[in-house]
């Protein structure tokens, strides 16, 4: 079955302002270059900012989730680029948590609103985590037989009874 993951309000915020700042960014950057030197280091900073800033972004857009799969043998969170994918034997537990549980929950090193929140994170309740979400709310927690929490944010959260049936 196929469960939604579409962006909470503050994400999509983030990620337009973040997407405008970048517009800008490349702007200015054209405004400063001088096309009439013929010395490269008088643009070469300028192109440098560039390269980077549209190899972050892309990055960071490849990685997002977008849906989660959950069939008899797995769950599956479809990205742009490299799916990852659960083995619904490794799970042990499976459950949905509230919001107040996820408050005070810092990134580690992940990604925290510029189109998703992915990445890992922790907090006091949970420990280490790792997010697969693209909303604060509706926290689906995967816990595995190695104790690593994954955390999805599934549209329908009746997404959770369908993972308990699998595992049966």
């Amino acid at each position: 079955m196929v469960y939604k993951a579409t962006l909470d309000k503050t994400s999509k915020t983030i990620t337009v302002l973040a997407i405008v700042l970048f517009l800008v960014g490349i702007f200015l950057n054209f405004q400063a270059i001088d096309f009439q030197s013929t010395r490269w280091y008088h643009y070469g900073a300028n192109i440098f900012l560039l390269t980077f800033m549209v190899l972050v972004y892309s990055i960071l857009y490849l990685l997002r989730p977008i849906k989660y799969i959950v069939d008899k043998e797995r769950i599956t969170i479809k990205r742009p680029i490299k799916d990852i994918t659960v083995s619904l034997k490794s799970i042990k537990n499976v459950f949905v948590t509230k919001k107040f549980t996820m408050n005070g929950t810092i990134r580690t090193f992940g990604n925290g609103g510029l189109f998703g929140y992915y990445g890992k994170f922790r907090n006091e309740t949970f420990e280490n985590m790792t997010w697969y979400a693209t909303k604060r709310d509706n926290y689906l927690i995967l816990e595995t037989i190695d104790n690593q929490k994954i955390v999805l944010t599934p549209d329908d959260i009746g997404m959770v009874k369908e993972v308990q049936r699998m595992m049966k």
